[in-house]
């Protein structure tokens, strides 16, 4: 589950073995949305028991966008 949500990166709610370091790609579908979103590269930043954060590194001009619009939307209605 993603917690903290922004257009630098979030926490996810997993017990996934990571580390710190550990690369990966994400698809994510955003609330109210149809169509998922991309994130080509994320970086693990820090991690705990049953969760871990990661800063968004590569992600399209078009992704990008998205996030940015729910990231304001979510905060002017507090989600």
């Amino acid at each position: 589950m993603i917690l903290d949500l922004s257009p630098g990166g979030c926490k996810i709610n997993s017990e996934a073995g990571v580390k710190v370091g550990d690369a990966m790609s994400l698809i994510m579908l955003l609330p109210g949305e149809s169509s998922p979103m991309a994130v080509d590269l994320a970086l693990v930043r820090w991690g705990g028991e049953a969760c871990f954060g990661v800063e968004f590194v590569s992600m399209g001009t078009v992704e990008l966008a998205r996030l940015r619009q729910f990231a304001a939307v979510a905060s002017v209605e507090g989600l």
